[in-house]
């Protein structure tokens, strides 16, 4: 996803589909690795790590990288870039971006968790719905529609009760296959 603060409208809209390849961004993973987790530039265009595409189409002067790393895990990156102007950065700016970094994937990290973690709590609400309508409602049903049986097999077959019977009794085992279909999509 490509999202950006002052970054010119007519270049989102121009980028936002665009598949971002990993393997053209190779020369910038290894300098990141080589150094505590950022990269940056004050020469885009003649850099040769900014070689890939898309720095080409976004027109950069300086550039300042910086993973979003959760322990092992990199989540993200954060890319500030200068379109106007030559910027170097001094040691604390870099350390002050990275702490930025850290606190933006601890953000992230904890949203995935917060999202999984819903997630949880909707599947184990629809097993004990499943369970509940399992073990109380249905078998209810099911001894009603077996009290319904008993009640067409003794009485007669011309008595106007026995159709009502009837009916009540195909409801019942419709009502029986619906929650079926309902525990099972549970």
């Amino acid at each position: 996803p490509l999202a950006g603060y002052h970054v010119p409208k007519a270049f989102l809209d121009a980028n936002r589909d665009v598949p971002l390849a990993l393997d053209g961004f190779r020369a910038i993973g290894e300098a990141m690795r080589a150094s505590p987790h950022t990269l940056w530039s004050d020469d885009v265009p003649n850099d040769a790590r900014f070689g890939h595409e898309v720095f080409r189409r976004l027109p950069l002067q300086s550039v300042l990288i910086a993973s979003l790393q959760a322990r092992t895990e990199l989540v993200g990156i954060l890319v500030c870039g200068w379109w106007t102007q030559s910027r170097r950065f001094a040691d604390d700016e870099l350390a002050l971006v990275r702490a930025i970094a850290a606190q933006a994937a601890i953000a992230i990290v904890n949203a995935r968790l917060y999202a999984k973690a819903e997630e949880l709590g909707v599947n184990r609400e629809r097993v004990r719905v499943a369970h509940e309508l399992h073990d109380r409602l249905s078998q209810s049903v099911f001894s009603l529609g077996l009290r319904l049986e008993w009640c067409l097999h003794h009485t007669p077959a011309s008595s106007p009760v026995h159709a009502k019977l009837q009916e009540v009794w195909q409801d019942a085992g419709a009502i029986m296959s619906q929650m079926r279909d309902l525990i099972y999509r549970l």
